[in-house]
């Protein structure tokens, strides 16, 4: 910035605007202007007067700061499907209400969900998927940054169910079988031994 050369005080009100043209500033909301005072002055004579409503404490914004997830079992061979548990934590930098979902592999939207922050910290989240091939979930914030946190993977291996054998019956030498004939004059008996 340049000074103009007249002795006093100027004050420029500014606001971000991001590469979309979308413009932002400083307060809860993101949408208050912040200022920038010049003093232009020889000497101890200097005219003008800066703005009353000089900030008087640091501004916290309210944003989730970061978010890690993890996936049980994160490897598993056997019968599928199987469901696997997503979880982590949300952490979030003071109070405010987070809006989150979970994206899975195949781009189905998992469960959604609301957190309430009566101040800054961590609080947990999960989900559950029935998979039947390795992947990944992630977690996706909705408001208030609009930010997708990359999940955990995991590999499945499946395999098919071996039936149970069954069991053979067993004879002794004390049992006697019977031996059915069949002819057209009816059943016939007849013992072994």
């Amino acid at each position: 910035m340049t000074a103009p050369s007249d002795n006093r005080t100027y004050t420029g009100y500014w606001q971000l605007q991001n590469a979309s043209g979308a413009r932002f500033g400083i307060g809860a909301a993101g949408t208050g202007s912040f200022y920038v005072n010049i003093v232009v002055g020889s000497g101890s004579t200097v005219t003008g007067t800066p703005p009353t409503a000089l900030p008087t404490s640091t501004i916290t914004y309210f944003a989730v700061v970061s978010a890690a997830i993890s996936a049980n079992p994160s490897t598993y061979t056997g019968v599928c499907p199987i469901t696997i548990t997503v979880s982590g934590s949300i952490t979030a930098s003071t109070a405010g209400t987070v809006k989150y979902h979970f994206i899975h592999s195949d781009g189905s939207a998992g469960s959604s969900g609301t957190l309430t922050y009566t101040s800054g910290g961590n609080q947990t989240v999960s989900d559950t998927i029935n998979a039947s091939a390795s992947g990944s979930d992630s977690l996706y914030i909705d408001t208030p940054n609009n930010f997708n946190f990359g999940g955990p993977s995991y590999t499945i291996t499946c395999a098919t169910a071996t039936p149970a054998p069954t069991a053979t019956p067993s004879v002794t030498s004390d049992d006697a079988l019977i031996v059915r004939n069949v002819t057209n004059q009816g059943i016939v008996e007849k013992p072994r031994i």
